[in-house]
Formats: structure tokens, C-alpha cells, sequence
């Protein structure tokens, strides 16, 4: 009897460890999203957008990169072209000054559904942006989804990350080069 009464008592003290265990382990995890909802999603940027000097957008096979010489930005895949300043400008902007609304996943087998599987593999449905100040290597290199549902906003993660999650402001980010060519300019 004794014995029976001591296994008993173990095991509520076991059951009670585990309940313990969790409860903290999903009140850790809720504080840890907290402290990354309403942070800037791209730190930095901001201050470094007046020394940018490239961005490329990929989807797909697509891409446009654009380069700026001097104070003109043009189109790589254009020859040159006078690149769209104010859609470029509405692109880092937006990107900029995106903030996370809340984590989403980290998860990569569950990435395709927010639109934000490798670009690599063929049936990515993500655009890649990346941007150069100077050098070889990008400043960022970040990845745009699909639109939030029920909400404003777009996943988004960085290239090279697991961290996804909606951003308040949707980056517009197509890769199309006749699109980001500036309808308005006459010659190069």
C-alpha cells in the first residue's frame, strides 16, 4: 500500500513539474514575441538610404536591377533606362519604415504558404530584394510573400533567416524591368 501511495504521489509530482514546464516555456516564448512586435523590420536602413547604390528585384526568372551613376538610377536590363524614382523611392521607403506586427513562423516547411519559400526553387512564389550601398556583398537581402489574410501588411523574412512574419507596410515589389522603367523620360 505504501508503495502504491508513493507511486501515485511521484506522479502527480511529475504531472505538476510538466504543467510548470510548459507554462513557462509558452510565457518565455510570448514575451519573446512581444519584445519583436512593432520593431523596425530592416535596422539601419533608413540611415543608409541616401548611400545606396543598387537594388535588384527577383521573381522567378525575372529581374530588374537597378543602379544609380551619379544622381540617376537606371535600369541594368534597360540598358541604362531612367529608372521609376518614385516607385523606386515608394520601394525603400516603404521597406524602411516596415514594422513587425507580430512573428509568424520559423518553420521552413510551412514558408510556401506565406509565399516565402526559397527563391531558388522553382516554385518560389517569393521576390527577392536585395540592396547594395557598395561592395560586393548587400546590406539586405529579404524576401516578400504573400498578403497577410485578414489583415494589412505582407510576410516577409530576411533571405538568409528563418524569422517570418507580416510587416505593416507592404513593400510593392514587382521584377518585371519594363515596370520599373520612368514612362515620363524622354531619351536616356
Amino acid at each position: 500500500m505504501r508503495t502504491r501511495s508513493a507511486v501515485v504521489i511521484a506522479a502527480v509530482l511529475v504531472g505538476l513539474l510538466v504543467l510548470l514546464a510548459v507554462g513557462f516555456g509558452q510565457r518565455q516564448e510570448r514575451s519573446t514575441a512581444s519584445s519583436t512586435a512593432g520593431a523596425d523590420w530592416l535596422p539601419g536602413l533608413k540611415e543608409q538610404l541616401a548611400s545606396l547604390q543598387r537594388v535588384r528585384v527577383q521573381s522567378g526568372g525575372t529581374v530588374s536591377t537597378l543602379s544609380r551613376d551619379g544622381g540617376r538610377w537606371g535600369v541594368a536590363e534597360r540598358e541604362g533606362y531612367a529608372a521609376d524614382t518614385g516607385r523606386l523611392g515608394e520601394l525603400l521607403e516603404e521597406l524602411a519604415a516596415a514594422r513587425v506586427l507580430e512573428p509568424k513562423t520559423s518553420k521552413p516547411e510551412l514558408f510556401e504558404r506565406l509565399g516565402l519559400s526559397d527563391i531558388e526553387k522553382p516554385d518560389s512564389k517569393a521576390v527577392l530584394v536585395e540592396l547594395w550601398a557598395s561592395g560586393e556583398n548587400p546590406l539586405f537581402r529579404v524576401l516578400v510573400g504573400n498578403a497577410a489574410e485578414g489583415r494589412k501588411g505582407r510576410y516577409v523574412r530576411l533571405a538568409d533567416a528563418t524569422e517570418t512574419g507580416p510587416v505593416d507596410r507592404p513593400p510593392p515589389a514587382g521584377a518585371d524591368p519594363a515596370d520599373w522603367g520612368d514612362r515620363t523620360a524622354r531619351g536616356r
